[in-house]
């Protein structure tokens, strides 16, 4: 064999083995199929998103104050989920923001508060749940153009263990100081006008900003009488202080419970100021509607009371029924979360009354009077109408149901009771 020929002969064997080897791992790759991708992803239908003080047009929003909001239906995962990635499309002028905030269902009916998230990143929830909702946040200055927001999406993660919420037995309760929030005819941040004598609370965070009756606390003045009532705002001072968490978003060399504006007032804590760089005029850590702080716990001036954060225990909510007219199947979490009614508006308030640090008027005034608001439920110490008044409860509130009587009564708290026809339960309750 000539060289010319043997040449030829390697070339063709070098060909043919080459040819012979991507045969056979093409047919290895395909026989050997890839591993599918674990969890989730949706995109969110922004046109079904509830707004608050924001107007949309072609995406582009307008604020009508400092914050808006973009609430999502809840959606339905097939597979319990612990961690959210939300990717968010949007144009942010100078001077303005968008994020996303996310939450979920836990064990029992409880939501979880909402988890504040940055676009692009994954936000872990307390606990594996097949039920979450997102919104979006946007921030500016209002009446001038706010982000342009393109669109959002999602990505949920199959959870590898079902570990469970650390929810304690009892809810969270630390003892601040109250204000009178007024501002009548006024909006609270989740887009409801403030009535004559309206019953609400505001906290100065928004990861417990309720649409109903999701996250209620207990507020109880230095007589021991209570009121049960809703978050629907966000304030006094600050807006990222959620001082009753173990985990601070913010001021976390705080001891937990203590409010930034108390520190601050108190103690100088940064210099003085709030969040946004103001003098604290005063210590205050939750605002009180005029129907909470007036009618029902009779306060006067800036007050110390107790507070419990009810969406911390261990049951879920039920809403109370001031009126007993309404429907008492048990609510539909869509419903509670987008169909509440509220017009499109906000107002968060950051300050509050200043005074001084005075208790209630007296448990005496409170114990020989029925609420003057129809929209508050008296709350007994025993499971009959004539025992002694232990509080009110205030319509859209959430209660924690412990148990039924056998004579139309729920017990909500120890000694603390209310009519059956009065709430409509969240979940099947056994008998007391």
């Amino acid at each position: 064999m000539t060289e010319p020929e043997a040449s030829r002969l390697f070339t063709k064997l070098r060909t043919a083995l080459a040819s012979t080897v991507t045969s056979v791992l093409t047919v290895g790759f395909m026989a050997v199929p890839a591993t599918p991708p674990t969890g989730t992803e949706w995109v969110a239908n922004l046109a079904e998103a509830r707004p608050v003080n924001v107007m949309m047009t072609d995406g582009a929003s307008l604020l009508t104050g400092p914050l808006g909001l973009l609430t999502l239906p809840v959606h339905q995962l097939a597979t319990p989920a612990a961690t959210i990635s939300p990717t968010l499309d949007a144009v942010t002028p100078p001077g303005t923001a968008a994020t996303v905030d996310v939450r979920g269902l836990l064990s029992g009916g409880r939501w979880s508060e909402w988890v504040p998230s940055r676009s692009g990143t994954t936000t872990t929830l307390p606990s594996p749940t097949t039920t979450v909702q997102l919104r979006v946040v946007l921030t500016g200055t209002p009446g001038a153009p706010g982000p342009v927001v393109s669109g959002l999406r999602a990505r949920a993660e199959d959870a590898t263990s079902m570990r469970a919420d650390s929810a304690p037995s009892q809810p969270d309760s630390y003892q601040v100081i109250a204000t009178r929030e007024g501002l009548v005819s006024g909006r609270t941040a989740n887009g409801h006008q403030i009535r004559h004598n309206d019953l609400f609370v505001a906290l100065p965070s928004r990861r417990a900003l309720a649409d109903g009756s999701e996250y209620t606390v207990k507020v109880c003045s230095r007589s021991g009488y209570c009121a049960w009532a809703p978050v629907w705002d966000v304030g006094p001072w600050n807006i990222n202080d959620d001082y009753w968490c173990a985990e601070r978003a913010e001021f976390d060399d705080l001891p937990q419970g203590v409010p930034q504006a108390q520190a601050a007032f108190r103690d100088g804590y940064n210099g003085g100021k709030d969040g946004s760089g103001r003098k604290v005029g005063n210590p205050a850590g939750i605002d009180l509607s005029d129907g909470i702080y007036r009618t029902a716990l009779g306060l006067t001036g800036n007050a110390l009371v107790t507070v419990s954060y009810l969406w911390t225990g261990p049951l879920p909510l039920s809403t109370v029924d001031a009126t007993g007219r309404k429907s008492a199947r048990q609510p539909d979490r869509s419903d509670t979360a987008f169909k509440a009614g509220f017009d499109i508006g906000i107002g968060i308030d950051i300050g509050g009354d200043s005074g001084d640090d005075s208790g209630s008027r007296g448990k005496e005034r409170h114990d020989k009077r029925q609420p003057s608001d129809a929209r508050l439920v008296t709350v007994r110490t025993a499971p009959d109408s004539s025992a002694p008044a232990a509080g009110v409860a205030a319509d859209s509130a959430g209660v924690p149901v412990q148990c039924a009587t056998e004579n139309g009564w729920l017990r909500i708290d120890p000694d603390a009771y209310v009519p059956a026809k009065n709430v409509i339960l969240q979940s099947p309750i056994d008998h007391c």
